[in-house]
């Protein structure tokens, strides 16, 4: 695949934000623009783009320059938002002896040249599994924040500034694999310095567990540009015993995956050339945007098991294990599997999720054949779980 000129002045800039002396070699007007500022908005970099355009501004729109500078602004108050939110959490955290763990943007963001270029869905923030009940209660009770959705692995809470808080109670991903060094996390972490329960990674912990994260969603339909910007930023700013990252990742067969990681990062911060599996991991990326995209979901997920017709059994008789994620009565009585499977039909068929099934439905059956097989190639090279 080759970068269309859309492309390449994106990675460009995007050099530029970081702190390299680029030059845009190209020609560029004002439709130029309008595909440029989509581009870099299905990715969620847009407001990266203005502060460094420069001479390349003159040949955008007002209505184009104006997006840029609100898309940067915005990007300002959010993270000014976000920080102050994080900053009420760690110290009621701190306050009531509560061990916790900041992750992901929170503590990537100081690597970069302005922390507010790293946005972030939310705030993501690892507690002990036996302590959440007495940290929901402290979020509700204290800060005014409203429980959401509990997931395989995290709770989600809003708050009255309407900044998300994802509370994870395990770093592992259960529906993709688990990782020994994630399961002991607890036993491995440094305390913080001038607290007593807020704690920090090894740099060598956190290379991996971004590498983790970042595995997964890629290998659930798409995890776009930011991740891998995120990893050449770790790679410029920490240091970090290769080595030891190395035998965490080859514990859950991700050292393949790894390293065309690493080399597409070089290809679109570093200016290497590209090789056969990184132009294939850049056409699946481009397309899938910064959340992945349904199609990719859905044809992941038929070869997993067996096509179409093997998902949809899947789908219609979960494993109990799986069911227990909306039934918990499961855990104790695997005995009740057939009730909570007919209720869960009934929901489906006669409730408010009906129409999601359908829509389902619908895309399963639009999943190429071809398509389907193009991803299996590309997650067998990768050698993705």
């Amino acid at each position: 695949m080759s970068l269309t000129k859309t492309d390449e002045v994106l990675f460009l800039l995007l050099r530029r934000a970081l702190g390299q002396k680029t030059e845009i070699g190209v020609s560029f007007d004002a439709a130029d623009w309008v595909a440029l500022y989509r581009m870099a908005g299905e990715h969620d970099l847009s407001h990266m783009l203005g502060p460094v355009a420069g001479e390349l501004l003159a040949s955008a729109s007002e209505e184009i320059r104006f997006k840029l500078r609100k898309k940067h602004l915005l990007s300002v108050s959010r993270y000014a938002q976000q920080q102050y939110e994080y900053e009420r959490i760690l110290s009621l955290f701190e306050e009531n002896a509560i061990a916790h763990l900041p992750l992901k943007g929170a503590v990537l963001r100081e690597l970069y040249p302005d922390p507010a270029m790293r946005t972030s869905c939310d705030v993501d923030i690892l507690i002990k599994s036996e302590e959440l009940a007495r940290a929901k209660a402290l979020l509700l009770d204290s800060l005014g924040y409203k429980e959401g959705e509990t997931g395989t692995h995290d709770v989600a809470f809003h708050g009255t500034s309407d900044v998300r808080l994802e509370l994870h109670f395990t770093l592992n991903e259960p529906d993709f694999t688990v990782s020994p060094v994630l399961s002991e996390i607890w036993d491995r972490l440094i305390p913080e310095e001038g607290c007593r329960y807020r704690y920090r990674m090894t740099n060598e912990q956190f290379v991996f567990y971004h590498l983790y994260h970042m595995a997964k969603h890629f290998a659930a339909g798409g995890c776009g540009i930011r991740p891998f910007m995120d990893l050449w930023v770790m790679k410029g700013h920490m240091a970090y015993d290769e080595d030891a990252v190395s035998g965490y990742l080859d514990a859950v067969g991700l050292c393949p995956f790894s390293h065309s990681a690493d080399a597409l990062c070089e290809v679109w911060f570093g200016g290497a050339s590209h090789t056969p599996i990184t132009e294939r991991m850049e056409a699946y990326l481009l397309d899938a945007g910064a959340y992945g995209t349904r199609e990719n979901l859905m044809a992941i997920r038929q070869n997993k098991n067996g096509g179409k017709f093997g998902y949809l059994m899947k789908r219609m008789f979960p494993s109990s294990s799986a069911l227990a994620h909306a039934y918990p009565v499961l855990k104790k009585h695997r005995l009740l599997y057939p009730i909570c499977l007919l209720r869960r039909w009934f929901g489906f068929l006669f409730c408010k999720n009906k129409s999601r099934v359908i829509s389902e439905l619908s895309e399963t059956a639009a999943v190429k054949g071809e398509h389907r097989d193009s991803l299996a190639a590309l997650f067998s090279e990768l050698q993705l779980p």
